[in-house]
């Protein structure tokens, strides 16, 4: 099944994390490097969250899953964590933690979540998804990456899988 890649469009509530490098929060997230270039950052208990942009699945497709992925180090002294999480209507859908330890190593991270709220991903659950990212511990993190990657079946190969 085809998947696509839907980027952040703006940053919305819990806008907590620190412009580290970068021309903006956004560009900040959707340009992946490891030069330390372009990153938000956080020390706190700090949460960001973003729109996505507006996704050119073709209508009639069935959403088979949404997944999150950020790619982040550590930037302090001891272990480092934070989680991912989708929010659609006032629910929320998260990652496990993750932890990073005290290096300068970028780790990707890949979560397949639920639809927030459960039931089955629609189509027009994506105009209003939102993404986001929370430090769990007060230890400083930068974070380069974080889009979502949507795994769905487009309408004319359902006709061809239910025939």
């Amino acid at each position: 099944m085809p998947t696509t890649t839907i980027q952040v469009d703006a940053v919305i509530t819990y806008d907590q994390w620190t412009l580290g490098a970068g021309a903006d929060k956004v560009a900040a997230v959707t340009t992946p490097n490891d030069d330390d270039t372009s990153y938000i950052s956080n020390a706190s208990s700090g949460r960001q969250r973003y729109t996505i942009a507006t996704n050119t699945i073709p209508i009639g497709s069935r959403i088979n899953s949404v997944a999150v992925f950020s790619r982040c180090r550590n930037a302090g002294a001891s272990t480092s964590r934070f989680t991912a999480h989708l929010v659609l209507g006032g629910s929320t859908s998260a990652s496990g933690t993750h932890s990073m330890p005290a290096d300068a190593t970028y780790y990707d991270f890949t979560d397949t979540l639920p639809r927030p709220g459960g039931g089955d991903w629609n189509l027009s659950d994506l105009s209003s998804l939102q993404i986001g990212v929370q430090s769990t511990n007060a230890v400083a993190k930068r974070l380069t990456s974080l889009w979502t990657i949507v795994n769905f079946t487009p309408p004319g190969l359902m006709f061809l899988l239910f025939r």
